[in-house]
């Protein structure tokens, strides 16, 4: 199986895309800067960090031996608050981490205020509950355009971030906040050999809080019946091995954001999965990803399928690539990049490599309406029935970008 391994790799260098500041509340709104906003009819509200503690499972990452396991939470969910009141893009533990790590100024992330209102009252309605899983070495807070995008049609998104693999999470125990770090040369140096502790780990965390929803800040004591999982990079991956193991038969769904996998998925059990792929990352192409190749060949319908062993050829699997569109075109760089001053001070050769040379405004859109337009299909009313291929083909008339791969 041929991994992608310089996608994991070009995460971690491109982080100095953003000029990073420590900074604890948000920025005047004469000096401020935005993402998109939000398109949907709810505003949004957002939790502070919410540290959830698996005291069953020991933290094989963890430098001091039976330390249980943490992880850390946002909530992004639909509000009814009457207005909102903007808060910081990144806490300061974050962004100093980040400052330190690339040697940056702080002069352009310390600006920019997402359209959300901390701990503002949920608004009460049908629950439409997502798990997000980001890239390792990055943050659950860099993908704010999609996930504040998705609560203000009325999803309740848990953010994670998995210590140990993300740059810098603040974790609180005991009424204690501390920050873990990644691993010297985890953010911007090879591959880690023992890729597949972070992997099981990042499936264990998620498993877990799916099983907590019901304990979290707007889910209103509910534990829900269907649930949505996606992420980014080895995040998408993520989503698939924790959809093949979930014991609960809550998760339902599941979105890759261009992010190879590494090793085999497991059945589906009938549950749909999309793949988006940036330009040059398909299963088709030579030199592909076979881990995707592979991964369609034992789900959906792939041609020449081999079943069996509980792979079922009723999984529906989609793989959509997106022309001109680079790794990091599926987090916030693509709307960084944008703001002033940030494209023209970086090499043109690297933002090519990293974000294509599609504009952030039209991918943020774009992958905004797939994901919600694939989670309102295959979790919310029409509970993955009818193939999915009507809003496949409404999208790709909208976005001539995307391609289906056969």
């Amino acid at each position: 199986m041929m991994a992608r391994p310089k996608l994991l790799t070009i995460f971690h260098l491109s982080l100095g895309l953003a000029s990073i500041a420590a900074f604890t509340s948000a920025a005047p709104a004469s000096d401020a800067l935005h993402f998109p906003p939000p398109t949907g009819p709810y505003r949004v509200g957002l939790t502070a960090p919410i540290t959830l503690t698996d005291a069953s499972r020991t933290d094989i990452l963890a430098p001091v031996p039976d330390t249980p396991r943490h992880i850390a939470l946002t909530i992004y969910y639909p509000s009814s608050a009457s207005t909102t009141k903007p808060t910081s893009y990144l806490p300061a533990s974050v962004a100093k981490a980040l400052e330190t790590l690339y040697l940056l100024p702080a002069s352009l992330t310390s600006r920019i205020n997402v359209p959300a209102s901390l701990n503002a009252p949920p608004r009460r309605s049908t629950l439409k509950p997502l798990l997000f899983s980001p890239g390792l070495g990055a943050s659950r807070l860099v993908y704010t355009a999609l996930l504040t995008d998705l609560a203000s049609h009325g999803y309740t998104i848990a953010a994670l971030d998995h210590p140990y693999d993300a740059v810098a999470v603040d974790i609180t125990v005991g009424g204690n906040t501390s920050t873990i770090h990644a691993p010297d040369g985890m953010v911007n140096g090879p591959i880690p050999t023992n890729l597949g502790d972070y992997v099981s780990q990042r499936v264990a965390d998620t498993l877990f809080v799916t099983r907590q929803l019901h304990t979290l800040p707007a889910f209103f004591h509910k534990q829900p019946k269907r649930i949505g999982v996606f992420g980014h990079s080895l995040g998408g991956a993520t989503a698939a091995y924790a959809l093949a193991q979930d014991t609960t038969g809550t998760l339902v769904a599941g979105i890759n954001l261009d992010g190879s996998f590494w090793g085999a998925v497991g059945p589906l059990k009938n549950k749909p999965f999309l793949i988006v792929g940036g330009e040059g990352h398909n299963s088709t192409m030579p030199g592909g990803d076979e881990s995707w190749a592979e991964f369609r060949a034992t789900h959906g319908k792939a041609e020449g399928a081999g079943y069996g062993g509980g792979y079922s050829k009723r999984d529906w699997v989609r793989e959509l690539a997106v022309a001109g569109s680079g790794h990091l075109s599926f987090s916030d760089f693509a709307g960084v990049i944008e703001m002033p001053g940030v494209r023209d001070a970086q090499p043109a050769d690297m933002v090519r490599t990293l974000l294509g040379t599609i504009r952030g405004e039209r991918v943020i859109s774009l992958q905004r309406k797939y994901v919600r337009a694939f989670m309102d299909w295959a979790v919310g009313g029409h509970g993955g029935k009818g193939g999915g291929k009507g809003w496949v083909e409404k999208l790709g008339r909208e976005f001539a970008e995307v391609s289906v791969v056969e």
